[in-house]
């Protein structure tokens, strides 16, 4: 204990080293010295500053890609939707400029399926024909009320 204070004391009353006055060749060895433990910490800090651009260059790049993959997410959606609306749009423009979407003869085969007279007698060609017209796009745009 005694001999602690008085190294503390010893420490406190010491004075500065006054650098300039080191001999020559000690000096030369504390220069040595120096620029070795500059090099060592300005390789780690280099090391270091490497490592926290890697993750933020990485933590960018998954932002980015994850920005990217949603827009093009929202552009397949908007394109799709666009591609439909196109295709209703197209499919009421024909049926405008027809003037009669079926042949009359598909109308009779329709008709003649739907009569309560002749339901049980109709076959099953005759039902798969009048299907096959009454499933037509035109017709299903024509007829069908979309909300």
């Amino acid at each position: 204990m005694r001999e602690e204070r008085i190294e503390e004391t010893a420490i406190a009353e010491a004075a500065p080293v006054d650098w300039n006055t080191i001999p020559g060749n000690q000096r030369a060895k504390l220069d040595r010295a120096k620029a070795s433990i500059r090099r060592e910490v300005e390789k780690e800090f280099r090391t270091r500053l490497l490592a926290e651009q890697d993750q933020y260059r990485a933590e960018y790049d998954a932002n980015v890609a994850a920005y990217k993959a949603e827009l093009d997410a929202a552009s397949q959606r908007e394109r799709a939707h666009r591609d439909e609306e196109r295709r209703v749009y197209k499919l009421g423009i024909e049926v405008a400029r027809a003037k009669g979407l079926i042949t009359l003869d598909d109308y009779n085969v329709i008709r003649s399926c739907l009569h309560p007279d002749s339901r049980a007698s109709v076959s099953e060609e005759k039902l798969a024909a009048a299907f096959r017209v009454f499933n037509d796009p035109r017709i299903r745009a024509l007829l069908v009320k979309e909300i």
